[in-house]
Order: C-alpha cells, then structure tokens, then sequence
C-alpha cells in the first residue's frame, strides 16, 4: 500500500508505535510501499482503525 501524501516509513513507524504490524520497502523503487497482511477480520478493522489515526495524525504535521 502507498499514501499520495504520507511517507511510507512514516507509516509503518506510527503503525509500529500503535502495536500495528506491516512490512516496509527500504529498496529505493519501492521504499514509499508498505506491505500489509491481514488474516481475520478483526485484525482488518483494527488496521484500518489504526490506519485512519496515522493519516489524521500525519495530516497535523
């Protein structure tokens, strides 16, 4: 996943401080990408929770 405005290890260092688990890309090519996997649908809606805090948080800065 990419944001068009957040940094990629911008996303991934938040969602890591809220306990929230993704993979993130340092090759440059793809270091703005983060990759996500989910396997319930509870795990889904506490990403997508935690994912709109980040972005509302990111949007401050």
């Amino acid at each position: 996943m990419k944001h068009p405005a957040l940094d990629g290890e911008y996303i991934y260092e938040a969602l890591k401080a809220k306990g929230v688990l993704v993979r993130h890309f340092t090759k440059e090519r793809i270091r703005q990408y983060n990759r996500v996997t989910i396997g319930s649908m509870d795990q889904m809606e506490t990403f997508l929770e935690t994912l709109e805090e980040v972005i509302n948080e990111g949007g401050r800065k």
